[in-house]
């Protein structure tokens, strides 16, 4: 269909000699050079002893050594992610968490994660998962609500803009305050911990706030802001 418009496009010319060379016309004008089928190129690598052959290349320094720890950590996150879009707490207990660490495990596997990092990585999902389940705040969030929404898409205009959001958890509480909160997976070890949520706070607060200024259109509750970091039990909020 497209071809008796844009076909004199790709037309090529015929062959033109050249006094420099062998060639063809090329597409846009101009010679396209060949090298002459017998062609080798000259690498000078020295004569090959059993020292060269032993030697580690010079270049696998300067290659970038993949994060197998980092890479696990991220699918890790997204395992919990979505484990808390579906968990009830009502009806959920710590037995049946424990008991879906093989399934656990086999979706790791099949997203990448190393054999040698299976175990430890179908352990933290569960440890998190369990946490959640004890956790006061992690109940609270995900207890049955008003205007209940987990994964709620939503698209408006924001300044001028189409912008699309995804509101990880979104409800009413008994206050009349509509909550916004997203999930964090983000780990921290060592000390320091509240200045580090602080931090997080300051990274996500612009994200978070375009997420406010859609959901204050969904009624006349005023909105608060929410971050929830499950694998560590970690909560922050503030207004909207």
């Amino acid at each position: 269909m497209l071809w008796p418009v844009v076909g004199a496009e790709f037309a090529m010319t015929e062959p033109v000699p050249s006094s420099q060379g062998p060639g063809v016309g090329a597409p846009r004008g101009g010679p396209l050079w060949r090298v002459p089928k017998d062609w080798i190129p000259s690498l000078d690598i020295g004569p090959l002893t059993v020292e060269s052959m032993s030697a580690p290349p010079t270049l696998r320094e300067e290659w970038p050594v993949f994060d197998w720890a980092g890479e696990t950590a991220r699918r890790v996150g997204t395992l919990v992610h979505a484990e808390l879009q579906a968990m009830d707490v009502a009806s959920s207990d710590e037995p049946s968490i424990r008991a879906r660490e093989a399934q656990f495990r086999r979706w790791l596997a099949l997203h990448g994660v190393p054999a040698d990092r299976l175990q430890e990585a179908a352990s933290r999902v569960v440890e998190a998962l369990v946490a959640v389940h004890r956790d006061p705040r992690g109940r609270w969030i995900l207890q049955k609500a008003r205007e209940d929404v987990r994964e709620h898409a939503l698209s408006g205009d924001l300044e001028g803009e189409v912008a699309r959001v995804v509101f990880d958890r979104s409800f009413i509480d008994d206050q009349g305050v509509r909550w916004v909160i997203d999930y964090k997976t983000s780990q921290h070890i060592g000390g320091g911990l509240e200045e580090f949520l602080d931090r997080e706070v300051e990274r996500y607060r612009s994200q978070l706030q375009r997420y406010a200024l859609l959901a204050k259109r969904l009624g006349p509750e005023p909105v608060h802001l929410g971050l929830y970091f499950p694998l560590m039990r970690a909560w922050r909020e503030w207004p909207a």
